[in-house]
């Protein structure tokens, strides 16, 4: 796992690099190094001159740098690299306007506290090790392999299941109880008995239905209604942690 802090108080750096220093020690199976950045303009460089294989998996990135902004710079980033994860740390939640457009990851709010940071990693981590992680289906004797970061949703349609990607939809045979059991702690969330969501694809939930990013509305049953809200505001602290 590859880091880059970019944050122009060194006494946030030593904040940061502290708590990552701590939990190294947690994930003995992994390589773990960050590099820092003073300015955002180091961090572009870096993107400028190396391939892909070289980027960050997570980048700590400070949303008030002297004349820089940090949301700015993040939006050059995202023209070499749209897959690292982008963790703002910012005085005040107001900064991030428009980094809807960088794909933020999740945000902290200074002084970083300790626990909301750690939450933040793990949720990273766990995020990191989902984009590897495959779901595996048979149909008509052929087997297949889509990334779970990749699926949409899951429903159930006549004695099938329909399994909606980000490029494409599968039909095969299979119980949804048994995916949820596989994919429950990789954010995906049964709204209906015939019903499994990817909360990554959720832009909003309201009492009968939730809205995907595309516009898509998903009907959710009375009886799962209020978890399913329970859960997405859980999903949405862990994405914004404040």
């Amino acid at each position: 796992m590859r880091i880059a802090v970019c944050d122009d108080e060194l006494s946030q750096i030593q904040i940061l690099c502290g708590y990552i220093d701590a939990l190294i020690p947690k994930y003995p199976d992994y390589a773990i190094q960050y590099d820092v950045y003073r300015e955002p303009e180091e961090l572009i460089s870096y993107y400028k001159r190396t391939e892909k294989p070289g980027y960050y998996d997570i980048i700590y990135l400070d949303v008030e740098m002297g004349d820089a902004n940090g949301v700015n710079a993040a939006l050059k980033i995202r023209e070499y690299d749209r897959t690292g994860l982008i963790v703002y740390i910012t005085n005040y939640a107001k900064y991030i306007y428009g980094a809807a457009n960088t794909d933020m990851f999740r945000y902290l709010i200074k002084p970083v506290a300790k626990d909301d940071f750690n939450a933040v990693f793990e949720d990273a981590f766990k995020t990191l090790d989902a984009k590897g992680k495959t779901f595996s289906f048979t149909y008509n004797y052929n087997h297949y392999r889509v990334y779970v970061k990749d699926i949409i949703y899951f429903e159930i349609l006549g004695r099938k299941m329909v399994m909606h990607t980000t490029t494409e939809t599968h039909s095969f045979w299979h119980q949804l109880w048994q995916v949820h059991e596989e994919l429950k702690d990789y954010g995906f969330v049964l709204v209906h008995n015939a019903i499994l969501v990817n909360m990554a694809y959720v832009h909003e939930v309201k009492r009968t239905h939730l809205t995907l990013h595309d516009g898509t509305a998903i009907p959710i049953s009375p009886s799962r209604s209020k978890i399913v809200k329970s859960l997405f505001a859980q999903y949405e602290y862990g994405r914004c942690c404040l």
